[in-house]
């Protein structure tokens, strides 16, 4: 994420503003899930995945099977 946010700023910045605006979406509903989705929204849980999508990243696993040359092996 730190790469990212360094070597393309205003793709980084775009991504930033999208997750504001759905950020501002969650703000206007307070039922109860809402306010539980809300309070977690910028933990890592759900921040990476987002940020993977934005930026169309590999997950794990995909990663590890073009880029290790001794990739771990799925137990599913």
């Amino acid at each position: 994420e730190m790469r990212l946010k360094e070597n393309q700023p205003d793709e980084y910045a775009r991504f930033e503003a999208k997750r504001a605006v759905a950020r501002q979406a969650h703000n206007k509903d307070m039922s109860p899930w809402r306010m539980k989705l809300l309070a977690e929204f910028d933990s890592e849980v759900v921040r990476l995945p987002m940020l993977r999508d934005f930026f169309q990243l590999p997950d794990f696993w995909q990663w590890d099977a073009s880029e290790n040359p001794y990739p771990f092996k799925s137990t599913t």
